[in-house]
């Protein structure tokens, strides 16, 4: 009987901490730190939210970086270089080689050209003169090789060097070109109308 009774003792002790630890107020705790821990992360989320400058469809207004400014003109106007030929996005056939043409109205007539590569080395370089210095717009001319060029996309550069002997390029001035193998027969100049028109609204 004693042994009975003890085993009953300790069955109720049990059902007791079982019913402590189970009970509404552990629940209770559990629920309200969810609770608050829901709220916290919607909070986080509308504060990040806010510091990405969304506008009211949800588009991103955040300024882009402003672009890097070009060759600076003159007090009447004038740029310092120009170049005419060849225009952007001409295609160069590697063996023809190119005719360089422009303007330039600097202290020396003394000018650089250079067709740089993706990392900003000459491919092909050379220098030239122009017809004039700054008491009047000048013009040049010269037809630049490109047999050792390899084929792609990059940009040819023309400039003043610097006086002081400098690697400054002053009044640079770009135009992108694409070197390639072979002329293709019948296709359109580079910077021509796309066959067909611009597409109808």
């Amino acid at each position: 009987m004693r042994r009975r009774h003890g085993y009953g003792l300790l069955a109720l002790l049990a059902a007791g901490a079982l019913a402590a630890g189970c009970g509404g107020g552990g629940g209770s705790g559990d629920a309200k730190a969810t609770s608050k821990d829901r709220d916290a992360g919607s909070k986080g989320h509308a504060t990040t939210k806010d510091a990405t400058s969304t506008g009211d469809d949800g588009a991103d207004t955040t300024p882009a970086p402003a672009p890097s400014p070009g060759p600076v003109p003159d007090a009447d106007g004038t740029v310092p270089v120009v170049i005419v030929t060849p225009t952007p996005f001409t295609s160069v056939v590697r063996s023809a080689g190119v005719v360089l043409t422009g303007t330039a109205k600097v202290p020396k007539p003394q000018l650089a050209w250079a067709i740089l590569g993706s990392d900003l080395k000459p491919l092909a370089q050379g220098t030239m003169r122009a017809s004039c210095t700054a008491r009047c717009v000048g013009h040049y001319r010269v037809r630049l090789a490109t047999g050792r060029v390899p084929v792609g996309s990059w940009e040819l550069h023309v400039w003043q060097p610097d006086p002081a002997g400098g690697s400054e390029r002053l009044h640079d001035t770009l135009v992108p070109i694409t070197v390639v193998e072979r002329a293709t027969p019948g296709a359109p100049p580079a910077d021509a109308f796309p066959p067909g028109g611009a597409p109808q609204p």
